[in-house]
């Protein structure tokens, strides 16, 4: 009775630890970022009210050199996975992947309805069959012209613009109060592709009152309004026109319209364009099933070598220095279909988002070793951001007029600069989250009530892994400090049989090794022999002063702590 007490207090000790004292009122009005607050991508959060529960995207994140053989990272989805019976549905404002890339790798811990516009159902449709989740997935399209009401929530989708199609605003009412959530946004009175802002709603849902405004961050510290998508258009024409030789261009993916730009430049300029990409084929095949057509390249390259070099351009996947991307294997001669020669161009019509600068700048890198010049956003007027400058964002509070705002998508700086936006517009409460933040919007004082432990999660292989997994410590002190495993054979007198085995890898080289290794056996040997008859007798405790020999000679001679592997064996 007395184990099975304190393994009940254990678990509940782990409970507050993660999720802290806190209790949830059923008419409590709750949000509660778990990715994209006080950071930029991985955007997931969930409303609460009425008992009842809603999330607006599901996205990823990418990985850095501190987590290697790590792509991507998923938001920590424990807190609702707990209360799923709950959660009503996932509503997704666009197709980025920041923004709904984590729906096929853990949607089946959820197994809530999906909901979204045409585009960004059409894409998520084609990521999931590729997995094989099409037919389990409970998948409905939405558009502004329609409420949605689900349990205590009315959600209004309203049409804005941002480098994708179809991107949607919620508002989100309840008894307690109206949210507005922005999702990703601009303001884009000739978008190229899907439809103009609509003023008229934001307006409508400002009279009607609104408590809270949840609002993008990423362009808070730009001034100005962000430009259109036209703009862009215009500059790709003047750039492709003055380019010399044959023209590889590349952009995010799913940005239809800048596609539809390039290949409207292109065209203009009388040059021959084929698309090179899973995911840029992809996203065009999802803008012809919805409507909006992209016409006018081939997507095969059976063709590419009837025309003359300087009379193509390539339109490619790899803004981001992707390692496996088509642009990336461009650069580094490793297609096997398209060649480059000095004097061609490379175009980059993208920003870089924030943690790729290096990936990119190796790819621009190997391009200039080739000869071919490279073209920024930095050089001319190649691409336009998706994201609302300061007078944007001023200009979107003056139709909402919320009461509240609440700055997300972004560092802490960004986060700071959107607060001092919405206070010159005469907001006086702003609440800055960081993921994990539980904030009560209803009652008398509005504010951050808890502070819940949010640990992101890696897809690995077919796993899931937290990222503080001991496996990514293994990973890291392999990669940087090396591995040695040491076998020991130990006869029934406890004496040494056989030459200690030692293998390393990372570790040292040539006569290094034979020196490393020769001062290793005979340390290891000094410390057996010093071992009395009882601690010969424990596997465990000559693995422990096995490895303490090891790391201490390691240590002396390289400066490094490599992950140690003993293997003690006995003959009988």
């Amino acid at each position: 009775m007395r184990i099975l007490q304190l393994k009940v207090l254990y678990i509940f000790l782990i409970l507050i630890f993660k999720c802290g004292f806190m209790k949830i009122s059923k008419n409590d009005l709750i949000f509660l970022p778990l990715g994209g607050s006080s950071e930029i991508g991985m955007n997931s959060n969930l409303y609460h009210y009425d008992d009842n529960w809603i999330m607006v995207d599901l996205g990823i994140s990418f990985a850095d050199e501190s987590m290697p053989g790590v792509d991507i990272l998923l938001p920590d989805i424990d807190f609702i996975i707990e209360k799923r019976d709950k959660l009503k549905g996932i509503f997704l404002t666009h197709g980025h992947e920041d923004h709904m890339g984590a729906v096929q790798y853990i949607w089946d811990k959820l197994r809530a309805p999906i909901y979204g516009s045409s585009f960004t159902i059409s894409l998520l449709k084609r990521k999931l069959k590729e997995v094989g989740l099409l037919g389990n997935v409970q998948l409905h399209t939405i558009s502004e012209n329609k409420v949605i009401n689900i349990g205590p929530f009315e959600i209004q989708p309203v049409s804005l613009t941002h480098s994708i199609p179809d991107p949607l605003s919620f508002s989100i009412s309840t008894k307690s109060g109206t949210i507005f959530h922005t999702g990703d946004w601009k303001f884009d009175n000739s978008p190229k592709v899907g439809s103009e802002p609509n003023y008229e709603m934001l307006k409508e849902i400002g009279k009607k009152g609104v408590l809270a405004l949840v609002g993008d961050s990423t362009n808070a510290m730009v001034e100005g309004t962000t430009q259109s998508e036209t703009e862009a258009f215009k500059g790709l024409r003047k750039t492709i026109k003055n380019s010399s030789g044959r023209i590889f261009i590349t952009c995010f993916a799913s940005n239809v319209a800048r596609v539809k730009s390039i290949i409207e430049a292109s065209l203009e300029n009388n040059k021959k364009i084929f698309l090179a990409g899973r995911s840029l084929n992809r996203a065009v095949e999802a803008a012809n099933e919805v409507g909006y057509p992209v016409e006018g390249m081939e997507t095969s390259f059976k063709n590419i070598d009837k025309y003359k070099h300087d009379d193509v351009v390539i339109i490619a996947g790899g803004s981001q220095g992707e390692l496996r991307s088509t642009m990336t294997r461009i650069a580094f001669s490793q297609h096997d279909r398209i060649n480059v020669k000095p004097g061609d161009t490379a175009i980059f019509s993208s920003s870089k988002i924030p943690g790729n600068e290096i990936a990119i700048d190796k790819v621009h890198t190997a391009f200039l070793k080739k000869g071919v010049k490279v073209v920024t956003d930095e050089d001319e007027l190649v691409h336009v951001s998706g994201h609302p400058g300061k007078d944007d964002i001023i200009k979107l509070y003056k139709l909402i007029k919320p009461q509240i705002s609440i700055p997300v998508h972004g560092t802490p700086k960004h986060l700071r600069e959107h607060a001092n936006i919405a206070k010159v517009t005469g907001i006086s409460l702003s609440i800055e989250p960081e993921n994990g933040s539980l904030i009560k919007l209803s009652g008398n004082s509005p504010s951050i009530i808890n502070q819940i432990q949010i640990k992101s999660s890696v897809p690995d292989g077919s796993q899931i892994l937290k990222s503080d997994s001991s496996i990514f410590t293994a990973r890291r002190r392999l990669l940087w400090n090396g591995s040695v495993s040491a076998v020991i054979m130990l006869d029934s007198e406890l004496e040494i049989q056989l030459p200690i085995k030692i293998i390393q890898n990372g570790i040292t080289e040539r006569d290094d090794e034979m020196e490393w290794i020769s001062e290793v056996k005979s340390d290891i040997e000094e410390t057996i022999y010093s071992l009395n008859k009882n601690e010969l007798t424990d596997d465990l405790i000559v693995e422990q002063k096995v490895r303490s020999s090891i790391r201490s000679v390691t240590k002396l001679l390289f400066k490094i702590k490599p992950l140690i592997d003993v293997h003690v064996l006995r003959v009988l």
